[in-house]
C-alpha cells in the first residue's frame, strides 16, 4: 500500500513537470500580447510554473524516491520555461539578447561535456549554484515581467531601482551559472581527466 501511495506521488511529479513544459508556449502568448489582462495573465501563469518546479521536486524526493523520467523531464521542463520566457523578453525588449546568449553558450558546453562523461559511464551530479542560478532566474523574470508591464503601482523612483535591480538580478544569474560549470569541472576533474586520456 506504501509502494502504490509512493508512486502516485511520483508520477504526480512527472504530471507537474509535464505541466511546466505545457504552460511555457502559453506564457509566450502571454508575454508577447498587448493586452493588459494578459499581461497580468502572464505573471500569474509565471507563478503557477515556478510553483509546478517547486511541487515536483517536493513530491519527487518524497523518501529520496526520483524516477528516471523525472531526473530527465525536470531539467528539460526548466530550461524550455526559462529560455522561451527570455526569448520572449527580448523579442519585447525586455531583456538583453547577451543574457541568453551567454546562458545558451553555458548550457550547451554542460549539456556536451555530461553527454562525453555518460558515454564513458560517468555520471557526475550537479552543484548547488545551478538550483541557486535557478532561483535567482525566476526571482529576476518574475521582477522584469511585474516591472515592465507595469502591473504593480508604486512610484517611479522605486520602479527604477526595482527595475535595476531586476537587472542586477538576471546578470547575476548568468555569472553564477557560469561558476557553476568551472565548478563542477573543477569537481570533476579526475573523471574529466580519464576520458581525455582514452
Amino acid at each position: 500500500m506504501k509502494d502504490v501511495h509512493l508512486m502516485r506521488l511520483m508520477n504526480f511529479a512527472n504530471f507537474l513537470t509535464i505541466f511546466r513544459i505545457i504552460l511555457s508556449p502559453i506564457l509566450c502568448l502571454f508575454l508577447l500580447s498587448k493586452t493588459p489582462i494578459l499581461n497580468v495573465l502572464c505573471l500569474l501563469t509565471f507563478l503557477i510554473a515556478f510553483f509546478t518546479d517547486f511541487l515536483d521536486g517536493f513530491f519527487a524526493r518524497h523518501r529520496n524516491k526520483t524516477t528516471e523520467l523525472g531526473k530527465f523531464l525536470d531539467p528539460v521542463a526548466d530550461k524550455i520555461l526559462t529560455f522561451l520566457t527570455m526569448i520572449c523578453l527580448v523579442k519585447i525588449n525586455f531583456l538583453s539578447i547577451w543574457v541568453v546568449i551567454f546562458l545558451l553558450i553555458r548550457d550547451f558546453l554542460m549539456a556536451a561535456l555530461r553527454l562525453i562523461l555518460a558515454q564513458n559511464h560517468i555520471v557526475c551530479s550537479a552543484n548547488i549554484y545551478g538550483k541557486v542560478k535557478t532561483l535567482i532566474q525566476f526571482f529576476a523574470i518574475f521582477l522584469i515581467i511585474l516591472l515592465n508591464f507595469k502591473i504593480l503601482n508604486i512610484s517611479e523612483n522605486i520602479h527604477k531601482i526595482l527595475l535595476n535591480f531586476s537587472s542586477f538580478s538576471i546578470w547575476l544569474s548568468v555569472v553564477i551559472s557560469i561558476l557553476s560549470f568551472f565548478v563542477y569541472i573543477f569537481e570533476n576533474k579526475s573523471e574529466i581527466k580519464k576520458v581525455l586520456k582514452n
